[in-house]
This record gives structure tokens, sequence and C-alpha cells, in this order.
């Protein structure tokens, strides 16, 4: 069966090459990222060649910009429901997942009505992803800190993470203040946040499992994160803010 593929409108190789040139990328540093050719770059921004599906994906998460800014309203069908797993996952969800997934915990069915996707790259702001490494080890903390750019005083981000990389759940939020952090996690009782001092950073930890796993941060204004790596449990004693879905939580030291 052959690969899907679209060619890029003139509309969205413009904005590419704006993204790169404000970045101060090259095209050859640009398809280094990417793992392809200069040529092949070429190609594609040039209009002469189509790019594959799971190429677009790799240039998008690359890029860390949404895919309504990129695409505009011409988001093609075909590519945002390319993942055939995606709807496997939707009717299994439909049939007998849920049902298990309710008793464990009655509100999920609602919960996840508000908060799943199927297209796991954002529609909308900046975003970072980093996946579930093994040279981690199969189950582990992992540690990493969001930091907004200087002279933004109010940063909001979204955090996600991917079942299986298959479907992408917003599961919380975290607003970066000049003078704190404020937190609030999807899956908790209504109204529930935390509020806390701050030097214009969050920290954030997350669990990873033996599951293919992606955490994905979305945010309206430009960020860095700044990947801390795997920690031990026994440097979460500060942690106060726990959730209660899975095993993802946000935390923030005063340290």
């Amino acid at each position: 069966m052959s690969k899907k593929s679209i060619p890029l409108s003139l509309k969205t190789i413009e904005i590419i090459k704006t993204h790169l040139a404000t970045r101060h990328i090259t095209h050859e540093e640009f398809a280094k990222q990417l793992k392809i050719t200069p040529k092949t770059l070429n190609n594609w921004l040039s209009g002469r060649t189509a790019i594959e599906f799971n190429k677009l994906d790799h240039l998008v998460k690359t890029l860390g910009v949404g895919l309504e800014e990129l695409f505009g309203d011409e988001i093609p069908q075909d590519y945002i429901f390319h993942q055939e797993a995606a709807q496997v996952s939707f009717r299994l969800y439909k049939t007998g997942v849920a049902g298990l997934l309710h008793n464990a915990y009655r509100k999920i069915g609602e919960l996840f009505m508000m908060r799943i996707s199927f297209v796991l790259l954002p529609r909308k702001g900046f975003f970072q992803v980093f996946e579930h490494n093994l040279k981690y080890g199969k189950n582990y903390y992992f540690e990493f800190w969001l930091i907004s750019e200087t002279g933004i005083e109010e940063a909001k981000f979204t955090i996600s993470f991917t079942i299986a990389n298959i479907i992408r759940i917003d599961y919380g939020e975290i607003v970066v203040k000049s003078d704190r952090v404020e937190i609030k996690q999807y899956y908790q009782p209504p109204n529930y946040q935390v509020s806390r001092p701050t030097e214009c950073l969050a920290k954030v930890v997350t669990w990873f499992d033996e599951l293919p796993h992606t955490f994905v941060v979305v945010s309206d204004q430009p960020f860095q994160i700044i990947e801390k790596g795997r920690i031990s449990e026994g440097k979460l004693h500060h942690v106060d803010d726990i959730a209660i879905f899975w095993k993802h939580f946000f935390f923030h030291a005063d340290t």
C-alpha cells in the first residue's frame, strides 16, 4: 500500500520559511533535524514533491507550531485522521474499554469526552513534545521545567499525554505569572487549584511506564522545556499537588 502524502501549499511553505528565518535556522540545519537531505527539504518547500504523512508529523513536531497556524483553514482531513489505530482505539473505547475505566474512575467517560483528542499534534499555539526514552528504563519518574521567554508577564501551558501514542488527553494546565505559578488539574475535584510563589518557572514530574508514551506541552507563547531527566522517588518529597488520575502530576518546589 502506497504511503499517504500531500503537497505543501504556498502559504504553508512561507510560514515554515518565516519560522526558520525567525529562529535563524538554515535549511541545511532543519533538514538535519528532520533526518532528511537538504534536497528533499528543498523539494517540499518548492512544491516539487509531496510530503509523506509520517514526515509531516516529524516536521510539525520539530517546528513546534500548531496545525492551524501551519495550514490555516486548510488542514487536510486525511492527515488529521491518517493513523488508523486511532479509529480502532475509538471503537474499543466505545465498546468495552470505557466500561472498565468507568469502574476505576466513575467520571472517566465525561472527562474523556471533554479532553480526548485523536489529533496528536495540537491545532493551535506553540508546543514541545518528548517521548518515553528507554535509555532511562521502563518505569521511571521524569522531571522537566517550563520556562517562558523573557518579557512575557504571563504564560499558560496545557499539559497533555498520550496513551500508547494513539490518543492525546489534556491533563491540566499551568499558568506562570511574574510572582506565582497556578496549577489546575482537570481530573481533580471541581475548582481544585494550587498557587505558590515561584521564580517564573514550573517544574513538572511525570511517570513513564513500558507503554509507548509522549508528553505534549502547548502554550499561546513561545517557551522552552529544560529536560532534567530521570529522578528517584526519594526526590519527590516536595510534591504536595498530586493528581488522582494515572501517575502523572505537577509540582513546584520553592527551592
